[in-house]
């Protein structure tokens, strides 16, 4: 092989190995191109979808009705149900925080109940046991009778040295078991009478779930939230769901330590 021969063949190489170089980098980019576009377009559809659900929840939120209803936009839609919830009972959707207020509404009730159970304090929760931060509750029961307005109010401590020395109040039952799929801490029975137009339970020391049953088992009253789950879906493929509750319309807990009166107010 001559000279001429062998730098010629040394060249071929060099440009054989240079197109590959080339080759591979070309197809690193494009693949890289790809994925991002496809990732890009995931997450404008999950945005997207996302958007959908949210729709569907604020067309339920303006009727308050429970339905099931479905709807298409372009190529997306969204599916809700929206349920009205608590005529046999009702649980917070979250731990009440302290100083806050669960309210209960008796206003339209057909049969007054003779009394609720109040739950509080979820046992798998450390914070909500732990007797630094152990929830008492306070309870206002409004009455009006015959345009006479009244409150009772009642209070109970689950924390016993606090009980003790501290707040006085009276000992809920303790442990008293599962109610809606919740180990709870503490019950306390709260009787109430023709008249009553809400229970107001206000948390101190702590947070607590609650959860409140109209007695004797059965009885039903109003209606105290409304619950609406809405998927959106784009492309058949991308899905996100919403799911919202709505309480009832509630006075915040420093309603509870405002002095008011129809007439004059003298010292």
């Amino acid at each position: 092989m001559t000279h001429e021969n062998r730098e010629s063949g040394q060249v071929a190489l060099m440009v054989i190995l240079v197109v590959l170089v080339i080759s591979v980098v070309v197809l690193s980019v494009a693949g890289r191109s790809v994925t991002e576009v496809r990732v890009t377009s995931t997450e404008e559809d999950a945005a997207k979808a996302l958007r959908l659900a949210e729709a569907g929840v604020e067309e339920a939120l303006r009727s308050l009705s429970a339905t099931e209803f479905s709807s298409e936009i372009g190529d997306g839609s969204y599916s809700v149900t929206a349920t009205q919830e608590g005529a046999l009972g009702v649980v917070s959707a979250a731990p009440v925080a302290e100083g806050d207020v669960l309210e209960i509404t008796l206003v339209g009730v057909g049969i007054m109940p003779t009394s609720v159970d109040l739950y509080w304090g979820d046992k798998s929760d450390a914070e909500q046991t732990a007797a630094s931060t152990m929830a008492a509750v306070e309870v206002a029961v409004y009455n009006n009778t015959a345009g006479t307005m009244s409150v009772r109010h009642l209070a109970f401590d689950p924390e016993a040295n606090r009980r003790t020395n501290t707040t006085k109040m009276t000992a809920p039952t303790a442990n008293p078991g599962v109610y809606e799929g919740v180990n709870y801490l503490a019950k306390a029975n709260v009787p109430l009478q023709a008249g009553d137009t809400q229970v107001r339970i206000k948390t101190a020391y702590g947070r607590a779930l609650m959860a409140v049953k109209p007695l004797p088992d059965g009885t039903i009253i109003p209606t105290q939230q409304f619950r609406v789950v809405s998927q959106g879906e784009v492309g058949g493929e991308t899905t996100r769901a919403v799911e919202v509750t709505r309480s009832n319309p509630m006075l915040p807990g420093i309603f509870d330590a405002v002095l008011y009166s129809g007439g004059a107010i003298s010292k």
